[in-house]
C-alpha cells in the first residue's frame, strides 16, 4: 500500500495518529513507499491571538514538524542504512531543475552517518547505486520555508515557525551536512540519542527550546568531545594547556579501563584518574606540547580521533617571573 503523510498546521484534517493515508490497487510491481510532506512553517495566524496564544500555536506546529523530520530520518535509515542531513532528506535523486544543494550526488555523493556510530563516514557515498539505494524524497519541504542562502545552518534546511532552522543532533554533536562534520555547536554531545531541536524564537540555547528524541543509541566505541575547566574548542578542534585535567567524553568506552589506552598521537597518556563507559578523566603531562589526535586503543582497535592542541613551550603560563 502506498502511503503519504501530510504534516500541516493547527486544524489540519489528519488522523489521530498524525497520518493521512491514501491507497492504490495492489500491484505486484508496485514498491511500497512513504513520503512526508512538511507544510508546517511560517504561515500567519488568523484573528488577533494574544502573544502567548500565538506562541503556543507555533510550538504545536513545531512539534508536529519535528516528529515528521524524525520519522523521515528513520525511514531513510531503514531503506539506505544511513542517516543524512536534514537538507538532503527531500532530494528526488535527479539533477535537472534542482539547486546544487538539493541534488543527492552533488560533488560525487552525500555525506552519510551510520546510526550505530553517530559520525559521518569519511567519504561521500553514492546513494543512487547499490542494493539499499535512495528511495526518496523522504519528506517534502515548502521551498519558501527552507534556508536558501548560507547562514545559521546548512543551506536547504527546513525552517521552524519562528523562521530559523531546525537542528539535527547525533549523540556526538550537531550534524553539519555541508562540511560533512559533527560539531560541538549549541548542545554538542549532550543528547544520548538522535534529536531534532528547535531553538525557539531567539535561536539561542534557552528554556524555550524544543527537542524531539528519536532513533536508537550509538552502539560503537566512539569519542565525542574533550571537556574541562581549561578546555576550549572551535566546534571541531579542542585546545588545552599542559597540566590541565580533562574529561574525554564518548560512548561504549568500557565500564573500566581494562586493556584500553588513551593516546595523544604516538604518546601514551597514562595519567588517568577515572574511567567509565561515557567519560575518561586524566591529567595532561606538564611537558606535553603541540597538536595531535587523541584516540582510544585496545589491541588492534583504534577509535575515531579528536584533535587536541596544546600551546608551545614559550606560552605565558610556562614563564618564570622574577621581581
Amino acid at each position: 500500500t502506498a502511503r503519504s503523510i501530510v504534516l500541516a498546521g493547527v486544524g489540519a484534517n489528519i488522523l489521530k495518529d498524525g497520518l493521512a493515508r491514501t491507497s492504490c490497487p495492489m500491484n505486484r510491481s508496485f514498491k511500497p513507499k512513504l513520503t512526508l510532506i512538511l507544510l508546517v512553517g511560517l504561515a500567519g495566524f488568523a484573528g488577533a491571538d494574544k502573544p502567548d496564544e500565538a506562541g503556543e500555536k507555533r510550538k504545536t506546529r513545531a512539534k508536529a514538524s519535528m516528529a515528521g523530520l524524525a520519522t523521515a530520518l528513520d525511514i531513510c535509515a531503514v531503506t539506505t542504512g544511513f542517516y543524512v542531513s536534514l537538507e538532503t532528506l527531500n532530494d528526488h535523486g535527479v539533477s535537472p531543475g534542482n539547486p546544487p544543494y538539493d541534488y543527492l550526488n552533488h560533488e560525487g555523493g552525500a555525506y552519510v552517518i551510520r546510526p550505530a556510530k553517530g559520525l559521518f563516514q569519511p567519504e561521500r557515498r553514492d546513494l543512487l547505486q547499490g542494493f539499499n539505494k535512495w528511495d526518496g524524497p523522504y519528506i517534502t519541504y515548502q521551498r519558501q520555508l527552507t534556508q536558501t542562502e548560507p547562514g545559521l545552518y546548512d543551506i536547504g534546511s527546513p525552517l521552524d515557525p519562528w523562521g530559523t532552522p531546525y537542528l539535527f543532533f547525533s549523540p556526538l554533536g550537531l550534524v553539519r551536512g555541508d562540511p560533512g562534520a559533527v560539531t560541538q555547536e549549541f548542545y554538542g554531545d549532550l543528547f544520548d540519542v538522535y534529536t531534532i531541536v528547535s531553538l525557539g524564537p531567539d535561536f539561542v540555547m534557552s528554556s524555550d527550546d524544543l527537542a524531539r528524541p528519536f532513533g536508537g543509541a550509538v552502539t560503537e566505541t566512539v569519542l565525542s568531545s574533550i571537556q574541562g575547566s581549561g578546555v576550549t574548542n572551535d566546534t571541531i578542534n579542542f585546545f588545552a594547556n599542559p597540566g590541565d585535567v580533562i574529561t574525554i567524553r564518548g560512548y561504549n568506552m568500557g565500564p573500566t579501563q581494562g586493556d584500553s589506552q588513551i593516546f595523544f598521537g604516538p604518546s601514551l597518556l597514562d595519567t588517568i584518574t577515572s574511567w567509565s563507559s561515557r567519560e575518561i578523566e586524566l591529567r595532561l603531562p606538564d611537558d606535553l606540547r603541540g597538536g595531535e589526535e587523541v584516540s582510544l586503543r585496545n589491541g588492534d582497535f583504534v577509535s575515531n580521533a579528536l584533535f587536541l592542541t596544546l600551546p608551545p613551550g614559550n606560552a605565558a603560563h610556562d614563564w618564570e617571573l622574577y621581581p
